[in-house]
């Protein structure tokens, strides 16, 4: 799924090499990923490619349950999911 990036388990990493310090530790982090789904979605609307909008559905599969415990970091997952879940928007020309 689109890369070094994706995580096995579901959504993407936060690096791509490890490092040192806490650079070592790849993590799958709710906020990111959230921004990722967003990003992805709106590539697939721009594009026409449905492999961007199942990177999206990639990066928000790898979290479920209570997201109580983000606080506000939880917002962008929130509003990644509320995109997925809405039909995209087509332009058409005026006639």
């Amino acid at each position: 799924m689109l890369g070094a990036q994706a995580n096995p388990g579901g959504g993407f990493y936060d690096i791509r090499q490890k490092g040192v310090a806490h650079l070592r530790f790849p993590l799958t982090l709710l906020a990111e990923n959230g921004i990722a789904a967003r990003f992805f979605l709106r590539l697939a609307d721009a594009a026409g490619e449905r492999k961007y909008r199942q990177a999206a559905l990639w990066a928000l599969g790898a979290f479920t349950g209570d997201f109580t415990p983000y606080g506000v970091y939880a917002s962008a997952y929130g509003c990644a999911l509320g995109a997925y879940m809405s039909l995209p928007i087509q332009v058409a020309p005026l006639r």
